[in-house]
C-alpha cells in the first residue's frame, strides 16, 4: 500500500523515491504542500518547491511537534510560503522517531479562488492574509481590484496587525462592489495571531450593527463546513482544526484534507 511504500522510503532516506511518492500523495489527497524529513528532521523531498537539506525540526512548529513524536495541526509561516495549514505526523519505531510526513495547504490566490467557488456566492470574495507580508492569497479576479484591496489591508493596517476580529467597521469600495468586510485571525502554536482572512460581503445584504459576534459565529458555521471527507484508506486521514477567537467567538477552521494520519 502506498503508506506503507512511503514508510519504507522515508526510513530507507531514498530522496528521489520519496520525492515521486510525495507528488503521488499530494494529489492524491488534493493538497499544495508536502514534506517528508528523516530521524533527524533533514528534509529529503517537499512539494511543490524543491528545496531540500534544511532541518524542519528545528525551525518550523510543526517540524519540533513532530520531532517530539506528536501529530499536530497548525497555521503559520512555512518555511517557503507565508501562510499555510499545515500537519506534522511523526514515523515511531519502537519509541523513537524515525522520520515525519508534514502536509497542507497553501493559502494563496489558488486556494482562496477554491474556497470561494465551494462555500462562498459568486458576489463575494475572500482574501487571506499573514501578519509578516500581509494579503497573500485572495479570490479578487480583476488584478487592480487585487492591487487595490492589498493597499487598502497592507501589512501595517490595524487590521492585520491588531489582535481585534469581527466585522470592520464602514464599507469598501473595491471595483464596482460595496462590501462589508469580516476580519477572522487565525492563531498559531503560541496563542498569537500568525494571520488571518478577510470575508467580504456586498453591502446591500444589510449585516446589522451588531454583527460583529453573529458574523464571526456564521463564519465559524461556513468554514467548520469546509469539507471534512471521508476516505476508505484506514491508514489516511485528511483533516484540520484551527481556532480563531473573533471578539467572544471561538471560530473553528476545518479545512477539507490537511492533517494526515500516518499510522504504523
Amino acid at each position: 500500500e502506498q503508506d506503507t511504500a512511503m514508510k519504507a522510503a522515508i526510513l530507507s532516506a531514498d530522496a528521489n523515491n520519496v520525492a515521486t511518492k510525495l507528488g503521488i500523495l499530494a494529489q492524491k489527497y488534493d493538497l499544495s504542500t508536502m514534506v517528508a524529513v528523516n530521524n533527524k528532521g533533514v528534509v529529503l523531498a517537499r512539494v511543490p518547491s524543491s528545496r531540500n537539506g534544511d532541518i524542519v525540526f528545528l525551525t518550523t512548529p510543526w517540524g519540533q511537534s513532530a520531532a517530539q513524536g506528536k501529530k499536530i495541526v497548525l497555521v503559520g509561516p512555512g518555511r517557503n510560503y507565508p501562510l499555510i495549514v499545515n500537519s506534522a505526523v511523526p514515523i515511531v519505531q519502537n519509541g523513537l522517531v524515525q522520520g515525519a510526513l508534514f502536509g497542507g495547504y497553501i493559502l494563496n490566490d489558488a486556494y482562496a479562488v477554491a474556497f470561494k467557488n465551494h462555500y462562498l456566492r459568486s458576489n463575494e470574495e475572500v482574501a487571506f492574509y499573514s501578519v509578516k507580508t500581509g494579503i497573500y492569497g485572495t479570490s479578487f479576479q480583476d488584478p487592480a481590484a487585487v492591487r487595490f484591496f492589498k493597499l487598502l489591508f497592507n501589512e501595517g493596517s490595524d487590521a492585520i496587525q491588531k489582535p481585534d476580529a469581527g466585522l470592520i467597521a464602514g464599507h469598501f469600495k473595491i471595483g464596482s462592489t460595496i462590501f462589508h468586510v469580516g476580519n477572522i485571525k487565525l492563531i498559531g502554536s503560541d496563542g498569537q495571531a500568525v494571520g488571518g482572512m478577510f470575508m467580504l460581503t456586498p453591502a446591500h445584504t444589510n449585516i446589522p450593527p451588531l454583527a460583529g459576534v453573529f458574523f464571526g459565529l456564521a463564519i465559524a458555521v461556513l468554514l467548520a463546513l469546509h469539507v471534512r471527507k471521508k476516505h476508505h484508506d484506514k491508514r489516511y486521514y485528511i483533516l484540520v482544526a484551527i481556532a480563531a477567537l473573533s471578539l467572544v467567538v471561538v471560530h473553528l477552521f476545518r479545512s477539507r484534507k490537511l492533517a494526515t494520519s500516518f499510522t504504523m
